[in-house]
Order: C-alpha cells, then structure tokens, then sequence
C-alpha cells in the first residue's frame, strides 16, 4: 500500500499500473491525466439500447464479420461511445 511507504520511498515512484479483469471503462484527460467521468464498470448495460441498433446496423454487421463477437454493453468501445455521446466532459 502507498500509505506505508516513507514520504522518500513515495517521490522514487514514478508510475503506477491499474488493471482489471473486465471491461471497466475510464476516459481521462490525456494532457493533465484527470479523470473527465466516472468509470463504467463491465456489468453496466445503460448502453443496451445503441447495442440492440448497432447488432442490426451495417457496422454491426462488420463487428461480428471481423470479430465473431455480437456488439455487447460488456464491451468497452460501446461504453465510450455511450461517455462521447452523454457526457459533455468527455466529448
């Protein structure tokens, strides 16, 4: 835990990794690193609605041609697209 290490040990670190094991989305600010909306776990489905119209659209068509995959709200591109369509800050 960071809390534990010396204020000398804290200033040596010079990056941090974050992972996960789902789809978890974040959008940040790529010049300052702030965070622009709160993270969209792997379980949200407030995307449900696009994911039904992109299965049936020509793109979505080309989605499982090249993937194999169905478009899905597990997925995190829906999930950013959802962020650049709905939050003023990410777009």
């Amino acid at each position: 835990a960071v809390g534990a290490l010396s204020r000398e040990q804290r200033t040596a670190i010079s990056a941090i990794g974050i992972t996960n094991q789902r789809e978890t989305t974040v959008a940040w600010d790529a010049i300052t690193g702030k965070v622009l909306a709160e993270a969209i776990v792997w379980m949200d489905s407030r995307n449900r609605r696009e994911m039904e119209a992109t299965k049936e659209s020509a793109c979505g068509k080309l989605i499982v041609d090249r993937t194999g995959l169905l478009p899905s709200t597990y997925f995190s591109a829906g999930k950013m697209q959802w962020l650049l369509e709905h939050d003023e800050l990410v777009k």
